[in-house]
């Protein structure tokens, strides 16, 4: 099976993001790194699998940082469409 990344080189994000103030932790460096294995190019070459990983640095102990991780999951639209799929319908308007 053919492996791919489709990836984003590690970056620092401003520290306005990530939404760590949304669990009332500290804000801190933040690098995320992205990657997955493509299906067989003869197929739809969708993905079979998707690694996310993510390094934070800050004030908070590492439990609190796991709960703002769990907090993440739970209400992230984008991973929520990888566990539940959901229908998609598109159109398209030539002018």
């Amino acid at each position: 099976m053919p492996t791919a990344r489709a990836a984003t080189p590690p970056a620092s994000l401003p520290r306005s993001r990530g939404g760590a103030g949304c669990c009332g932790c500290g804000s801190g460096d933040l690098v995320e790194f992205a990657g997955g294995d493509v299906e067989d190019e003869a197929a739809d070459g969708g993905f079979s699998a998707v690694r996310v990983q993510v390094g934070i640095t800050g004030p908070e102990s590492p439990e609190r940082y796991q709960e703002l991780a769990a907090a993440v999951d739970e209400h992230c639209p984008v991973l929520d469409l990888f566990r539940n799929p959901v229908p998609v319908a598109r159109t398209i308007t030539v002018r």
